[in-house]
């Protein structure tokens, strides 16, 4: 009798954990990005490199993060910092980096201009909230001020925050391929 009972519990476990699977893959397919990718020919931001900016941190190189804008309207999203820029440089000239991350859905996400305003979005790693939207002030097309950030969850915006972060660009003459299953 004990056996039938273990037997009992196992399967309605199973049972439970099943359907707990399907809502949540429900629950994610939810969650799409709230701006589709918008072409873009260069007149408002510079599409032959990347802009960047540095964070310090405390004992250590200074954090470099790096967004790579396409004229088809997909932006890609890089790390690095002051000692390994070069050797990742090198990287996304050879292809290296893309090879790494074109199947990783959190580099990608769409990004549009309006008038003086740039939106861009990204998948977020933290399945709590899915994506990561961001907002800038153009200020010309060398540089640009990130302004707010928040998390996009099913089309309601979380956790919003005011951020100042300058974006300055850099010539980069081979860039990643813009190519990727993430923003259509």
């Amino acid at each position: 009798m004990h056996d039938h009972k273990h037997i009992y519990f196992s399967l309605c476990f199973k049972a439970l954990l099943m359907v707990f699977v399907f809502i949540c893959c429900i629950a994610c397919k939810k969650n799409k990005f709230s701006i589709s990718p918008q072409s873009h020919d260069g007149s408002t931001l510079h599409l032959n490199g990347y802009y960047f900016t540095k964070s310090a941190r405390a004992n250590s190189d200074s954090l470099i993060d790096i967004l790579f804008f396409y004229a088809n309207g997909v932006v890609l999203y890089a790390t690095s910092n002051d000692s390994q820029l070069s050797a990742d440089e090198a990287d996304f000239k050879s292809g290296a980096y893309y090879q790494m991350i074109k199947n990783t859905r959190n580099y990608w996400g769409p990004y549009k201009i309006d008038g003086s305003s740039l939106y861009f979005e990204r998948w977020n790693p933290q399945e709590f909230y899915p994506i990561h939207a961001f907002i800038a002030n153009i200020i010309n097309k060398e540089q640009f001020e990130l302004v707010e950030t928040y998390n996009i969850v099913r089309k309601k915006q979380k956790l919003k925050s005011a951020l100042n972060d300058i974006y300055r660009f850099k010539s980069f003459a081979l860039k990643p391929d813009s190519s990727n299953a993430f923003v259509k």
